[in-house]
């Protein structure tokens, strides 16, 4: 299938969790030799599980997924890529440039910016807050311990909030956690919106403009709503990535038009500061040494910073 969850491989898996496949790609991309914005995600080493690891080390399985991939999910893992360096450097920016005292991730998986940013999280006392599912996080926190034993241990900045979203008080969870609403904060929501029905997609905009500081930033992606209203032909990579799904009997669910986004977030309280297509973000970072490029980003994907006003 052409998402984030499971991509069967005939005899090399049984399938991949969201976050699973997200750091698989991650880790593929520590052999992305050439790029000149290079993806270093190095704790994908440290959550992939080390039979994966093995198979993504030898060049010819390498090779064979990715041609797998690109049959059933063109452009995806160039997806994966592109956001997770735009990510890296809006972060990076962010907190050497504005006050922020908080990070908020929804739906965080395997995401490991807390402990890859850890000096400059450390130095200006910020707290992380990290929420997902109990069986993701406590896969994650187990690793991490591992991990971090004789390296000082679990950082302290960091607060794991088990939650399920659809059944979940979010400021509950977040205040008993020591979550400051009065306080500069960074929400990051990262592979989510599409697998949500649009009154979660609301709820969480809505909440995050409730219970947040005015100034306060969210970077999420979502899919153009083509895709979901079963018009994706001038999107690369749609038909493929439809046909896969609906093998697996699974479909994304929640869409927006890219020249409707501005006005959407209008009505949460939301100003809409950058919005990457697949396109720009593949001339971005897809580029390699020698001029040419990686790939070709999924064309359905879209990528946005919104403040809160």
């Amino acid at each position: 299938m052409c998402n984030e969850t499971s991509v069967k491989t005939q005899g090399h898996s049984k399938g991949m969790s969201n976050g699973d496949m997200t750091l698989f790609f991650r880790y593929m991309a520590l052999y992305e030799e050439n790029m000149l914005v290079p993806v270093r995600d190095t704790f994908s080493r440290v959550f992939l599980p080390q039979p994966w690891r093995e198979k993504i080390d030898e060049e010819n399985l390498r090779a064979w997924f990715r041609n797998m991939y690109n049959e059933k999910a063109p452009g995806l893992y160039e997806y994966i890529l592109c956001r997770t360096s735009h990510t890296d450097r809006l972060l990076q920016e962010m907190l050497s440039n504005r006050p922020v005292s908080q990070i908020v991730i929804l739906g965080a998986g395997f995401d490991s910016r807390a402990y890859r940013f850890d000096p400059i999280i450390k130095e200006k006392s910020i707290q992380v807050f990290e929420l997902d599912l109990p069986g993701i996080q406590n896969l994650k926190i187990e690793r991490l311990e591992q991990y971090l034993q004789d390296k000082g241990g679990m950082p302290s900045h960091v607060h794991f909030i088990p939650t399920d979203f659809n059944e979940s008080n979010l400021l509950d969870s977040l205040l008993s956690h020591g979550y400051n609403q009065t306080k500069l904060t960074l929400f990051l929501w990262e592979g989510v919106t599409y697998y949500l029905l649009p009154e979660g997609v609301e709820s969480t905009m809505a909440f995050i403009q409730k219970n947040s500081l005015t100034g306060s930033m969210l970077i999420f992606d979502y899919i153009t709503r083509d895709f979901i209203e079963g018009n994706p032909k001038e999107c690369y990579g749609a038909i493929e990535c439809r046909n896969s799904m609906a093998e697996n009997g699974q479909k994304f669910i929640f869409g927006i038009h890219r020249e409707d986004l501005a006005g959407y977030l209008e009505k949460f309280g939301m100003s809409l500061l950058e919005h990457w297509t697949s396109e720009e973000l593949g001339r971005r970072y897809l580029e390699l040494k020698n001029g040419q490029m990686l790939g070709r980003v999924a064309g359905y994907m879209n990528y946005a910073f919104a403040e809160i006003l």
